[in-house]
């Protein structure tokens, strides 16, 4: 628009001045017409000036909204990568935290297994000490006081009579002599022989 207002500006001023020059002695009409013309020319150059002027602040006020297009690009740009950064770093702590929550779960049942393992363990335990307190006194003679006990293995024991005593290790009972202890029946002629336990034979002299 600007161009288009110089060149007319112009024509009008070419116009205007041959018809001038052309008419050197012109009469007064002519006088008039030219400095309505040079006027004319004067207002149409003023109103090109002023549009060169606003077009010159309206290219910088172009220029401005570009600049701030291309800072908002590039804060829309710098808003999505970190945008994308976040969901990356959300999407490992989903993972991480779902990997902790598989683990812990991993854990207690494993520990849970563990306490029933360490609850079976005392049970046993206390079971042996149960026959090992058993196995001390019967060998300290608490249960039989006419037997000796002898540790075999953990927790098992043999017991055999002691000497004078007869029997499987776990009741015993004293030998019974009737040849010593005169309680035979043998004959007055007859000699007794102790041939074990209440046994005896009978001889003639």
């Amino acid at each position: 628009y600007a161009s288009s207002c110089n060149a007319q500006c112009v024509g009008v001023q070419v116009k205007h001045e041959g018809a001038c020059s052309g008419s050197s002695s012109g009469s007064g009409s002519s006088s008039s017409a030219s400095s309505s013309a040079k006027s004319e020319v004067a207002s149409l150059k003023s109103e090109r000036d002023a549009l060169k002027a606003k077009v010159a602040e309206l290219q910088k006020e172009v220029i401005a909204y570009k600049g701030k297009a291309t800072a908002c690009s590039a804060a829309k740009a710098s808003h999505s990568t970190a945008a994308s950064s976040c969901a990356a770093k959300l999407a490992t702590c989903e993972a991480a935290k779902k990997a902790a929550e598989e683990a812990a779960a991993s854990s207690k049942s494993k520990l849970d297994a563990k306490k029933d393992t360490v609850s079976k363990l005392e049970k046993e335990v206390k079971e042996a000490e149960g026959k090992l307190e058993k196995a001390k006194t019967d060998i300290a003679g608490g249960s039989n006081a006419n037997a000796i006990c002898k540790f075999t293995a953990q927790s098992t024991y043999a017991c055999t009579c002691r000497s004078g005593f007869v029997g499987n290790g776990k009741t015993c009972t004293k030998i019974v002599n009737h040849c010593s202890a005169g309680s035979h029946k043998c004959h007055k002629d007859a000699v007794c022989k102790f041939v074990g336990h209440d046994k005896y034979t009978c001889a003639c002299r």
